[in-house]
């Protein structure tokens, strides 16, 4: 966001990116004009989690990828 020069911005978040956006704007509610949130939970994962989960994400899409 500094980057792009923004203060705020309205943000939104599908699934697990939703929940990731959920903490983001946790720690920086000065940063959020709005947000939406699809298809989430209403529980945070552990960040052992969160990485678990995102190996096991870029191992399908690469055998996504290389599949036939």
């Amino acid at each position: 966001m500094e980057h792009l020069k923004l203060e705020k911005s309205y943000l939104m978040g599908y699934a697990m990116g939703a929940m990731i956006l959920t903490r983001f704007a946790l720690k920086y509610a000065n940063r959020v004009k709005k947000m939406l949130l699809l298809n989430t939970a209403a529980s945070f994962p552990s960040d052992d989690m969160i990485r678990e989960i995102t190996t096991i994400n870029s191992k399908a899409l690469v055998f996504q990828q290389n599949a036939p």
